[in-house]
C-alpha cells in the first residue's frame, strides 16, 4: 500500500508539472554609455542594444516577452509559433517575425518598422473602460506612442533600412542643435553644453560618427558663429562667437 501510494504521488506530481507550464526565465541585458551590444536569444532572435540601454527578456512555453526600460534597440525577430511582445512605459507591440527599431524616449516610444508587420499595443492602464483598438504597422511605417497621445502618430520612413547607429553613425536632417547635442551626449561622459540659449534652435544636417564629438563640434564651429570652450574638465561649452556673423 505504501509503495502504491508513493507511485501514485509521483504520478500526480508528474501530471501537475505537465499541466502547469514552467515559469518564464527572465534575463536582463544592459549597455553602458558609449557601448553597443549584440544579443543572440535562444529562439534565434537578435537584438542590438544602443548606448545606455536596458531590457528584460522572459521566454515561456507559449510566450516571448521583452520589456525595454530605457534606450534604443534594433530587433531581428525569429519567426515561430510564439508571438513576441515588447512593452514599455508608453505602450508596446506584438510581432511574429520582423525587423524594427524601438527608441524609448523620456516622454514617448518611437517605432520604425523595416520589414514585416507589427501590431501596436496600447498602455495597460486604459483611460476608460473601453478597450483601445489595435493598430497595425507595415514595413516602411513609423509610429510614436505616448501617454500624452490618444492614438499613435503614424508616419513614413523615407528609406526602410537598418538605422545608421548600428554602424556608429548619427544622421541628422534639419534637426535643432539642442536635439543633436542631446543625441551626442548619450554616447559620451564628456558633455557638450550649449551655454548660449540663442543657439539651441540652429538647424543641423549631416552624418557624424557617434564616438567623435570633437569632430562634430569642429564642423559646427566652422559652419556657424560658434566658439567651443574646453577649459572645464568633462564639459565642452558652446557659445556664440560675437566676432563672427
Amino acid at each position: 500500500a505504501a509503495g502504491l501510494a508513493a507511485t501514485l504521488a509521483l504520478a500526480l506530481l508528474g501530471a501537475w508539472q505537465v499541466l502547469v507550464p514552467a515559469a518564464p526565465i527572465e534575463r536582463v541585458y544592459a549597455t553602458g554609455v558609449g557601448e553597443r551590444r549584440e544579443l543572440a536569444l535562444e529562439d534565434g532572435t537578435r537584438i542590438t542594444l544602443d548606448t545606455d540601454s536596458r531590457l528584460h527578456v522572459a521566454f515561456g512555453p507559449r510566450t516571448r516577452t521583452v520589456v525595454l526600460d530605457r534606450g534604443r534597440a534594433f530587433f531581428r525577430v525569429a519567426r515561430e509559433r510564439r508571438p513576441l511582445t515588447v512593452h514599455t512605459a508608453h505602450g508596446g507591440l506584438r510581432v511574429v517575425g520582423t525587423e524594427f527599431e524601438l527608441n524609448r524616449r523620456a516622454d514617448a516610444l518611437d517605432v520604425a518598422l523595416i520589414e514585416g508587420e507589427v501590431v501596436l499595443l496600447p498602455l495597460d492602464d486604459s483611460r476608460d473602460d473601453r478597450p483601445a483598438p489595435l493598430l497595425g504597422l507595415v514595413a516602411g511605417q513609423t509610429a510614436r506612442l505616448s501617454r500624452d497621445l490618444d492614438t499613435p502618430q503614424i508616419g513614413t520612413l523615407r528609406k526602410p533600412a537598418a538605422p545608421a547607429w548600428l554602424s556608429g553613425r548619427l544622421v541628422f536632417e534639419d534637426a535643432t542643435l539642442a536635439e543633436v547635442v542631446a543625441e551626442f551626449n548619450r554616447y559620451s561622459h564628456e558633455r557638450i553644453v550649449i551655454e548660449d540659449a540663442s543657439l539651441t534652435q540652429l538647424r543641423v544636417t549631416g552624418v557624424f560618427r557617434s564616438d567623435a564629438p570633437l569632430a562634430f563640434v569642429g564642423a559646427l564651429c566652422e559652419a556657424y558663429p560658434i566658439v567651443a570652450d574646453a577649459s572645464t574638465p568633462g564639459r565642452l561649452q558652446l557659445r556664440r562667437d560675437v566676432g563672427r556673423r
